[in-house]
Order: C-alpha cells, then sequence, then structure tokens
C-alpha cells in the first residue's frame, strides 16, 4: 500500500463509483478534493488505480470509501486502515459488516433505510434496503 494525494484519490473513488458492479460502487461516497486533504489516503500499490484502497480521516479516526477490485483483500485492508488510525465507520448491514466485525468492529448504531439517502439506480427488488450500521473498533483491552 502507498499514499496518494487528494486529486488523485478522489480520481480513482470517482472511476471505482462509476466502474464497479452494483450495487458495491454505490457505497462509495465521492468527498470533495479538500475532505481527502484531511485523510489519509491508501492504494495498492501493485495497481495503482484498479486494485484496492481506503482512505481515514485522522482527526475523526473513521475509515471511508473502502474498495478492492479483487475478492480476498478486505481483511488486508481493514487490519491495514487500523494500523493508520482507523477507528469507526459505516455500512450497509450484509457482506461489509461481516468483513469489519471479524476485524474487530463492533455495532454502536444502527439506522433504517432511509429512501432519500440511496443512489436513485438502487433496486430495491434485487439488493433489498440494508440498515446502515455504525461500527467502533474495539481492542481486546477496552
Amino acid at each position: 500500500m502507498r499514499q496518494v494525494d487528494a486529486h488523485t484519490f478522489r480520481d480513482i473513488i470517482a472511476h471505482m463509483k462509476g466502474s464497479m458492479k452494483p450495487p458495491l460502487g454505490f457505497s462509495l461516497h465521492l468527498h470533495s478534493v479538500a475532505e481527502y486533504r484531511e485523510m489519509v489516503c491508501m492504494v495498492d500499490e501493485t495497481n495503482m488505480h484498479f486494485g484496492a484502497g481506503f482512505a481515514v480521516h485522522l482527526g475523526r479516526g473513521e475509515l471511508v470509501n473502502g474498495y478492492s477490485i479483487a475478492k480476498g483483500n478486505g481483511d488486508r485492508l481493514v487490519q491495514e486502515a487500523i494500523r493508520i488510525g482507523a477507528t469507526n465507520l459505516d455500512c450497509y448491514d450484509g457482506p461489509l459488516f461481516d468483513l469489519y466485525s471479524r476485524n474487530g468492529f463492533v455495532e454502536v448504531n444502527r439506522e433504517k433505510w432511509d429512501d432519500a439517502y440511496a443512489d436513485p439506480r438502487w433496486d430495491k427488488k434485487l439488493w433489498g434496503t440494508p440498515d446502515v450500521v455504525f461500527m467502533e473498533y474495539k481492542t481486546e483491552l477496552d
């Protein structure tokens, strides 16, 4: 993994939102360059634009925009984000919730699906209406 600048990371996330198979790209929130400047933005150094990456807002410890094209990278990415300072996140209930749970994050709050925040392309018949789950990292000492 290597760190990239805010402009580069925003371009990558914009591309991922449009190219990932639905509904995966819908879970990525495109932040402004100014917001990404407040984050450590990391990408897979083997294939910067199409591999894997995430950002961690150091002031809040928030993990955002985790993505991976290849399966099997999730645990490695989450552990690297924790090492950098990730302490909290939000995600849709489902596979991402399972990934974060097995890496030490626990649910602290949950909000029901709200159509007002859904991507207009979201197909409820195919993907349902998952809750948004808020999670915090808990060490064994917590």
